[in-house]
Order: C-alpha cells, then sequence, then structure tokens
C-alpha cells in the first residue's frame, strides 16, 4: 500500500522477497521484526551500523569500479578505511567481472562471484527508449543492447520529462523501458505506458554459496 513518495525505491524492490520493516533505529526495527516472527534478519545497507550483532557481513562490490581510489568520502566513495571494513566482513561478493584485482586484495576472506542477468523480456518492438536514475546508468542501458535492442535514446531520470518521453514513443513507435527501481518512482497512472527489464543474480558457485551460509 505504500509508494516510493512514502519509503523510498529499495524497500519496494526488497518487498518482492520478504516483509520489509523500516526504521532508522535498527535496533527497534529488529525487535518488531522478532514480534512478527522473523527468524533471520537481513539488513541492507548495514555494515557500518553498530546498533545490531550480527552474525554474517558481506561485503558486495562492483567488480567493474572496485573499491574506486581506496579513499574515504570526500575524496573517495568508502565511508571507512578498508583495512577496517575488511576485518569486520565474513566474505566478499563479487558483482560482475572483477577488473580491478578485488581477489588479490580479498584473498583473507571468502569471495563468492555473480553476474547480473537481464531476465528475457517481450521482443514485440526492439526500438526501445531508455530512462534511467540509478547510480550507474551505462549498465542498464549495455543489458538492453546486449538483449538486441535498438537504443533510439537514453534519459537519465526526471518526473517532469515523463510525458514529454511517452510522446516521444508514440512519434517514434518505440517502447519506454527503464529499471525496477525507477519504475516504482512513476506515477501510478503512467506506469502502464513503461516496460521494466528485470534483472536477477547468477551465481558462479552457487553449492558453495550456500554451503557457506548452512555452515554459518
Amino acid at each position: 500500500r505504500h509508494s516510493a513518495a512514502d519509503v523510498g525505491d529499495e524497500p519496494l524492490l526488497l518487498a518482492r522477497q520478504a516483509p520489509v520493516i523500516i526504521n532508522p533505529d535498527r535496533y527497534k526495527g529488529a525487535l518488531l521484526a522478532e514480534q512478527e516472527g522473523a527468524d533471520y534478519i537481513i539488513m541492507d545497507d548495514g555494515f557500518q551500523n553498530p546498533a545490531l550483532h550480527k552474525d554474517l557481513s558481506f561485503i558486495v562490490i562492483d567488480g567493474a569500479v572496485g573499491f574506486g581510489n581506496r579513499r574515504c568520502i570526500p575524496s573517495g566513495p568508502l565511508r571507512e578505511f578498508l583495512s577496517a571494513g575488511l576485518k569486520r566482513a565474513d566474505a566478499a561478493i563479487i558483482i560482475g567481472q572483477d577488473k580491478t584485482n578485488l581477489s588479490g586484495l580479498l584473498k583473507d576472506l571468502p569471495v563468492f562471484h555473480g553476474s547480473i542477468t537481464p531476465v528475457e523480456p517481450l521482443r514485440d518492438n526492439l526500438n526501445v527508449i531508455a530512462f534511467a536514475g540509478i547510480g550507474r546508468p551505462q549498465k542498464f542501458y549495455r543489458s538492453l543492447q546486449e538483449l538486441g535492442f535498438n537504443l533510439i535514446k537514453t534519459v537519465d531520470f526526471t518526473e517532469g520529462e515523463l510525458k514529454q518521453l511517452i510522446s516521444e514513443a508514440e512519434e517514434k513507435q518505440a517502447v519506454l523501458y527503464t529499471t525496477a527501481k525507477d519504475y516504482v518512482k512513476i506515477p501510478a497512472a503512467l506506469r502502464n505506458r513503461f516496460r521494466v527489464l528485470e534483472i536477477t543474480i547468477t551465481w558462479r558457485e552457487p553449492e558453495l554459496l550456500t554451503q557457506f551460509l548452512l555452515n554459518a
């Protein structure tokens, strides 16, 4: 019943998989989860949060950019010194090709590998106008191209442009594609004009990851 304006976009995506609790106080959120009958609590973006004891902590890394220049904000992308974070991690997950030699840096941790795999979309019209507001939209655009779509135009997400995009797509006989994260931001009355490129993660060694979780 909530919209992205109420709770943000990521909780709506997480709610596809399991019940979601939002609370600035993670401890209070965990108590509510326990009252609601949860056996496990999975924290999104909770690695630096000290409010809860963690039985298992993963660092999830984009293989294309790694840790950037390995400096902390504002000089780089990190929230804390890399050495301190790695000491608290139980394992690492690298998404995509390891282009910055992360495996060498993470040699003291179990490392699991996954890749983003688009779910096969409709192919009734290969002409596409794509728009996205995610951090690295080129990944989304590249996925569409790899699926054989003809990208007529790519646009960074702004709500004010939606009706203009709909008119442009009709004029050029194209379909409008966006990400699942951006789709939930579109006003409900306009959503039927847009398609979503759904993605999933394909694991290189799913049985090893499963066994690691069960052992933990």
